[in-house]
Formats: structure tokens, C-alpha cells, sequence
């Protein structure tokens, strides 16, 4: 029994095995393929494909300016913050 991708919008979503003879029909929305596509391949009607490589993520970066510095440009020291907020 062949594996069989079910495909929704171009993407095959799963991948089943049904037994010859059987009345299976794939979810709403969905279609059978061809047999070869595995999970999360591309399907253009024609043939399968692996979709890109997602980006890699941008590393994280501080601020220019650290917050103490900014209530500092403003004229506040962190202990004035601290009194004016009731911390101690």
C-alpha cells in the first residue's frame, strides 16, 4: 500500500495509507496527491518540492540607550525614580 499525501492549499498537510478497496476520502479542502510527498512538502500540481529554509532568526540587541542612561538624559537619577514611585 503506497503512501499517499493529502494536500490543502498546495501543502501536503498529511501523508495516509489507504487500503485498496477502501472508501476514503480526504478532509474538506483537501485533496490526494500522487504518491512521493512527505509532510510539509510543496505540491505545484505537478511535482513536489521542500519549501526554503526559513531565515535565520536576527540576534537580539540592546537598546542604544539603557534605561538609566534615558532618566538620566531626562534629568532623573534611578533614585529619584525609585522616590517618585514609592520604591524603596
Amino acid at each position: 500500500m503506497p503512501n499517499i499525501p493529502v494536500i490543502k492549499d498546495g501543502v501536503v498537510v498529511n501523508v495516509v495509507v489507504v487500503e485498496e478497496g477502501a472508501h476514503w476520502a480526504p478532509p474538506k479542502g483537501c485533496v490526494l496527491g500522487p504518491a512521493g510527498g512527505n509532510m510539509g512538502d510543496l505540491f505545484d500540481g505537478t511535482a513536489y518540492s521542500r519549501p526554503p529554509e526559513p531565515p535565520e532568526p536576527t540576534p537580539f540587541t540592546s537598546p542604544s540607550r539603557t534605561a538609566e542612561q534615558k532618566l538620566l538624559a531626562a534629568g532623573l537619577t534611578v533614585d529619584e525614580l525609585k522616590t517618585l514611585l514609592g520604591i524603596q
